[in-house]
């Protein structure tokens, strides 16, 4: 727990009151970016069940390649 708090950037405390429901998330940058879910190495709606939309053209051009698939990949091999 205190590793993955520090890679989010966020208190060993805080995480722990979130983890066990104590805590909302309030704003969805603890989530994305920099924090929780770069953390973790999944995605946001992994953590929430929620998907959102794409911040960005470049973002959504990521995530329609598929899971470590760059845009050079045969395309038998992206989703």
């Amino acid at each position: 727990m205190t590793v993955t708090a520090e890679l989010a950037g966020l208190s060993a405390g805080y995480l722990s009151r979130i983890d066990r429901g104590l805590r909302p998330v309030q704003r969805r940058a603890t989530l994305e970016g920099a924090s929780l879910a770069s953390a973790l190495r999944v995605s946001s709606s992994e953590i929430t069940g929620q998907p959102y939309p794409p911040l960005s053209l470049s973002e959504a051009v990521a995530l329609s390649q598929g899971p470590g698939c760059a845009p050079s990949c045969p395309s038998y091999v992206r989703r």
